[in-house]
């Protein structure tokens, strides 16, 4: 049971009976679950709020700045052509996978207000990847900017699609439809009708084998993550209501307007939950870039008077180092926290001398959990910032050992996670929910302890995964795909740190021919996404091997380290 109710009494106070995040014990589909009771029946019912923002400007992007009420005009249409057009019936999967763009979000809202499931691709992985993903998802459809679509149409995908590009190669394609075209189309006038057990979304997760797997996400879990990431940002104001002893009503009135700089990937759930549906619950602004630089993120901090910086340590070392050649403004930053991978002390330490009116947050989650499942801001979080802070109060956490049994405060476990936000299951596959869905309870894979604070301290992955600039790659799919080269006799992928992306890729391989370095990474950059490629390629003549005929990777981790301090 989470004991964050008794250590934070801001939370108390909003978590009260009759207060807006007030968390009751409800059941769904035979469990009981900490919820909030204020959930409404249907992510739609947080659209509809929203829809009172009206003139507020709601997405930035380049030049375009669109408004609220211009931003629901166009999803309302897409939402009747989907239904009418496309005659696009409850529960079917409608696939997108575009870059981060307002079309994105339009493309989301207008899904899932049809009643579709909106299947998140992620749009910079390979051909492959998204192809199975569309395949796995049982999608019908798919919504894609021209150099996405293009890349499937090359692979084969026949399915019918709306491109977004307005003056798109696929404007004679019979099977395509611009965009644009159907956003004039008549709003439905009677809404589909949804349920918090309904399906809204899903997200891809690898597992070990490194086979993408599709996450269910319910209306309840989105719901659920979006209250949870509104709940802990007003316990930011009322600290500073607190720390100014003043009403929480007046630093709302003196606070700037919210704004967020969208750098996750919307495919992402902190990209989805977090910064978009998040923003859209308390009218907030949402700054969208083409694509990721430091010193044009600095700058629309300081022209757009963005509020709140999400990211990973990447980014954020990124911005601490432009920042140090150019003055900006970046005043207006009251919240800066960090996700992905643990922040480093130096890093808190540069992004707290850098932000002086923020006050910094961390968290843990996954794809699996809707998002974050333990979280701290400001005071809450400086108390213990090696944490990745306290268990959500709707959440319930145990730490289990290799027994089976719970471990005592402070020992070591794998996480296991039960609570409104732990995914429906993997869509199709109920063997490999079985595997993580135990009795209610997902078990994570992830190694930490609690104390008796009820903070949670991350100390390792039980999986084989590394995470690099917030990316997650699995070593058993690099080694895979790799491992089909000719000349690559056998092959072992981990990780060492890194100060920038947290972790860095590296391959140790034996050859059965004479091949260069550079070749394989030729090789490599054909094969993986981007961030999947290895930053350093080790030619060996022999491995060191485990009893049970396991590469040794500790072995090889400890010889790469060795010879990078020589």
């Amino acid at each position: 049971m989470s004991k964050t109710k008794e250590i934070d009494p801001i939370l108390t106070k909003l978590m009260s009976p009759g207060a807006p995040f007030e968390v009751v014990e409800k059941t769904h589909s035979g469990r009981s679950l900490r919820v909030f009771s204020q959930s409404p029946e249907s992510v739609c019912a947080i659209f509809n709020a929203a829809r009172t923002h009206g003139d507020k400007e709601f997405i930035i992007h380049n030049d375009a700045r669109i408004t609220y009420t211009e931003f629901f005009r166009r999803a309302d249409a897409l939402s009747a052509w989907l239904v009418t057009e496309k005659e696009l019936l409850k529960g079917q999967s409608v696939a997108i996978n575009m870059k981060n763009c307002p079309e994105w979000m339009i493309a989301y809202v207008g899904i899932v207000q049809a009643g579709g499931v909106a299947v998140l691709i992620n749009s910079r992985n390979d051909t492959e990847s998204m192809m199975a993903a569309l395949k796995d998802s049982d999608s019908v459809f798919v919504i894609a900017d021209e150099k996405r679509l293009t890349k499937l149409r090359d692979a084969g995908c026949d399915l019918p699609a709306l491109v977004s590009a307005p003056d798109s190669q696929f404007a004679s394609d019979k099977n395509s439809t611009l965009f644009v075209s159907a956003l004039n189309h008549t709003p439905m006038t009677t809404p589909v009708n949804l349920m918090q057990t309904d399906n809204a979304s899903m997200l891809f997760t690898s597992g070990t084998t490194g086979r993408a797997k599709a996450a269910i996400l319910s209306h309840l879990n989105v719901i659920s993550s979006v209250m949870n990431t509104k709940m802990a940002m007003e316990t930011i104001i009322h600290r500073l209501a607190d720390q100014y002893d003043t009403a929480v009503e007046v630093i709302k009135e003196h606070m700037p307007p919210p704004c967020g700089l969208l750098i996750f990937p919307l495919f992402h759930v902190s990209g989805l939950t977090s910064v978009f549906l998040t923003n859209m619950t308390i009218g907030g602004k949402i700054v969208v870039m083409d694509r990721w630089d430091a010193k044009k993120a600095l700058a629309l901090v300081e022209k757009e008077k963005i509020t709140a910086l999400s990211g990973v340590p990447a980014t954020h070392w990124d911005m601490l180092n432009a920042v140090k050649e150019t003055d900006y403004d970046l005043s207006s930053l009251n919240s800066v926290s960090n996700g992905g991978q643990a922040a480093t002390q130096n890093l808190l330490k540069n992004i707290s001398e850098t932000y002086p009116n923020a006050q910094l947050g961390a968290g843990y989650g996954m794809t699996e959990t809707t998002g974050a499942v333990s979280q701290a801001n400001g005071e809450a979080f400086m108390r213990a910032p090696q944490s990745a802070g306290l268990v959500l109060p709707m959440v319930d956490m145990k730490i289990i050992g290799d027994d089976g049994n719970e471990t005592p405060l402070g020992e070591a476990g794998e996480i296991c996670i039960r609570g409104a936000t732990v995914m429906q299951g993997y869509y199709n596959r109920p063997e490999d929910t079985a595997k993580v869905m135990k009795d209610g309870w997902m078990h994570t894979g992830d190694v930490g302890y609690l104390d008796e604070e009820s903070y949670l301290y991350i100390v390792d992955r039980k999986t084989d995964m590394i995470i690099s600039g917030g990316e997650n790659i699995y070593c058993a799919e690099i080694e895979q795909t790799l491992g089909q080269h000719e000349a690559i006799k056998e092959i072992a992928a981990f990780g060492v740190h890194d100060n920038r992306l947290g972790e860095k890729l590296i391959v140790a391989l034996s050859l059965n021919m004479p091949t260069e370095t550079e070749q394989l990474d030729t090789y490599a950059r054909e094969k993986l996404a981007d961030y999947k490629v290895p930053h350093a390629y080790i030619i060996t003549d022999e491995f060191n091997y485990t009893a049970t005929g396991k590469i040794e990777k500790h072995k090889l981790r400890k010889a790469f380290l060795d010879a990078e301090k020589n």
